[in-house]
């Protein structure tokens, strides 16, 4: 796993604050003034380090082996034992001595002296102890909390993240499978015609069929392709429905702008396109159909227009294909497209357009 440098200067920050905050807070820190670091410091500053890594190890290993496969038991014990272990190890390491004899180093102490008077009370001598003190067990629990609890969330948050990654690519595959078959019968379906007429453009339609299923077959899975390549798909489509409505239709297709640098999802574009030839082409009257792609730098605008026509029975307006295309447009470019239909008695039209391309 590869952290760009940002979310290590980030995450760097804030085990750096995380850790020396607790100090700055404490009533006996001064920035101007003495202050001397005392053993309760030390210890709460080396179970602030020691949460870091647990922090890491909760969000990598326990949550996604234990608690997110319902193991709440295990990982109940785990998070006590990593809790006690940040707790009761500063304390190990740096213990807490209580009521050791004070003697002057120059000093010798001498049995036969009678032992030193405090207020009329002799010293007593206590045993040393090695305890955690209530107010850093109360510190340690806050702040093991809080880092519980931020890893559960932000572990949760990437797990939900990636399920929703997951379900718009196999959406986007779904929709993708659906634009295929479609294009392949309608395409089929003007070879087929030309083929009855025993037209001599049969041979060029099929070269023009195989370029697209070339293109079809190998740029189809990749997220996005070059828009050039997008726009030779769709001139060789055009092309294609010229040869098979010959001059029964006038098509206008234009191409304004550079095209050589901008991506595009694919196959995003051509739904818009089948339906005005679907739709808006009849053998048996005239036909017309206008096709506009302007490209200004990021941003693309496509314009597809068609004169409305008397359909063939066998032809249904269920509206499949641009019911999936704006599925997908919505998934692929959610906050970045505009797509406005006009339709009336006589005409139908629509403009899409695209920017951040």
């Amino acid at each position: 796993m590869k952290w760009p440098l940002q979310k290590i200067w980030i995450h760097t920050l804030c085990w750096v604050a995380f850790a020396l905050l607790p100090i700055i807070v404490s009533p006996d820190f001064s920035f101007f003034g003495s202050w001397e670091i005392g053993k309760p410091d030390i210890r709460n500053f080396i179970s602030s380090l020691l949460m870091i890594p647990y922090f890491y190890a909760n969000f990598y290993y326990f949550i996604p082996n234990y608690y997110h496969r319902k193991r709440y038991l295990q990982f109940g014990l785990i998070t006590i034992g990593c809790f006690a272990l940040i707790t009761i190890f500063p304390s190990i390491l740096i213990p807490e001595h209580w009521g050791v004899p004070q003697h002057m180093p120059h000093e010798p102490h001498n049995p036969m002296m009678p032992p030193p008077m405090d207020h009329g009370e002799m010293q007593h001598h206590q045993p040393q102890h090695h305890w955690i003190m209530p107010f850093q067990l109360e510190s340690n629990f806050l702040k093991f909390l809080i880092i519980l609890f931020l890893s559960i969330l932000l572990k949760l948050r990437e797990l939900w993240i990636k399920a929703q990654d997951e379900k718009k690519a196999s959406e986007l595959s779904y929709l993708k499978l659906q634009v295929n078959p479609h294009f392949l019968f309608n395409t089929l379906n003007s070879i087929y015609s030309l083929s009855l007429e025993k037209s001599d453009k049969t041979p060029s339609a099929i070269i023009k069929l195989s370029e697209l299923m070339r293109y079809v077959t190998s740029e189809v899975n990749d997220d996005f392709v070059p828009l050039q390549k997008e726009a030779n798909y769709i001139s060789n489509y055009i092309e294609l429905q010229r040869l098979r409505l010959g001059e029964t239709a006038s098509v206008d297709y234009s191409i304004t702008g550079n095209i050589t640098e901008q991506k595009i999802a694919p196959l995003i574009l051509i739904p818009f396109i089948e339906n005005a030839f679907k739709f808006g082409v009849n053998p048996e009257e005239p036909s017309h159909i206008k096709i506009c792609l302007i490209i200004n730098a990021d941003k693309l605008t496509l314009s597809v227009y068609n004169k409305k026509v008397k359909l063939d029975k066998n032809i249904k307006a269920n509206g499949t294909g641009l019911k999936n295309v704006r599925k997908r447009l919505a998934l692929i470019y959610p906050t970045t497209h505009t797509l406005s239909i006009r339709e009336s008695e006589k005409d139908f039209s629509i403009e899409l357009t695209i920017s951040q391309i």
